[in-house]
């Protein structure tokens, strides 16, 4: 550039070195873009499964439908039900599914925090004995998220599946889990 020629420009000329640079960026779009769509296929995000910090920066964030959404399934008919980002009915209403059957959502207020959750990337959200979780992440075999414990108790594997860690977060009565078949199953046949 300043017209001087050092020893690496006798080296590698110009053509030489933009071939490489070429080559060096076709590599990187046909390795790393193909392992971070297999990684946001596998985990639901570029950026792995979540925390229990990142979940509780979302708690924060999606506080509102959070307590609607608790209100509603607490003061429900149902000790066990579960919404899927799947479930709607044929009109497009979000269908809660409880001991073999659907129910749709009739309250608009409800639905419409169902849906902000199920659009900013929540996947499940169900109520089991008075423990209403928030699924954030899955996989396969695993899942993250947030709970809620109504009753103030500690939530269980009877309650929220097969836990490898339960954190309390900031507020009382929440909870981040991990749960993990594969890992659950790992861990008690050691302990047998």
């Amino acid at each position: 550039m300043t017209g001087i020629k050092t020893d690496s420009d006798k080296a590698f000329p110009v053509s030489v070195r933009s071939e490489f640079i070429k080559a060096i960026t076709i590599l990187c779009l046909v390795v790393v873009v193909p392992l971070s769509a297999f990684r946001f296929i596998t985990t639901g995000s570029i950026l792995g499964p979540p925390n229990a910090a990142r979940m509780e920066r979302e708690l924060i964030r999606y506080r509102e439908s959070i307590d609607t959404i608790i209100e509603y399934l607490i003061s429900s008919p149902f000790d066990h039900a579960v919404i899927w980002r799947v479930h709607t009915s044929n009109d497009g209403n979000v269908e809660l599914s409880a001991g073999g059957h659907r129910f749709t959502v009739e309250d608009s207020e409800v639905e419409a925090a169902i849906r902000h959750l199920f659009r900013r990337g929540f996947r499940v959200i169900a109520i089991n004995e008075q423990v209403v979780r928030f699924q954030r992440w899955s996989n396969r075999n695993a899942a993250r998220g947030i709970a809620f414990s109504a009753d103030g108790s500690t939530p269980n594997e009877a309650v929220l599946g097969f836990i490898i860690e339960l954190t309390p977060l900031s507020e009382a009565g929440w909870y981040f889990f991990a749960d993990d078949f594969r890992e659950w199953r790992r861990r008690n046949r050691q302990g047998a």
